[in-house]
């Protein structure tokens, strides 16, 4: 007969990844079905994750383009793509890895 599970969470997202993760802690038989090549969803990739690193960049972009008015030279901004998402994307999937170890 087949494996047998005590809990089948169908997708990969964040939400996904804490509901399998808790279950499995808590000594429960856990299969995480995701269609993706990985887990972490939208909120990892493309959604809360890269716009929080963004909004967390604004500031500092801003006080680089007023250094002047502190006495301090302009700082060249990259001005095409800062990589602000890209910084978190290695930390992401790293946490993703993690979690899905424990599952």
């Amino acid at each position: 007969m087949g494996r047998r599970y005590d809990l089948v969470v169908l997708g990969g997202g964040t939400a996904a990844l804490i509901a399998s993760l808790y279950a499995a802690r808590a000594g429960a038989r856990v299969a995480l079905v995701e269609q993706a090549e990985q887990p972490g969803g939208d909120c990892l990739f493309t959604g809360c994750v890269p716009s929080k690193s963004l909004i967390a960049s604004a500031p500092r972009a801003h006080d680089m383009r007023t250094a002047a008015g502190l006495g301090l030279e302009e700082a060249q901004l990259w001005r095409e793509r800062c990589g602000a998402s890209e910084r978190d994307r290695p930390a992401g999937r790293g946490r993703v890895a993690r979690v899905a170890s424990l599952i």
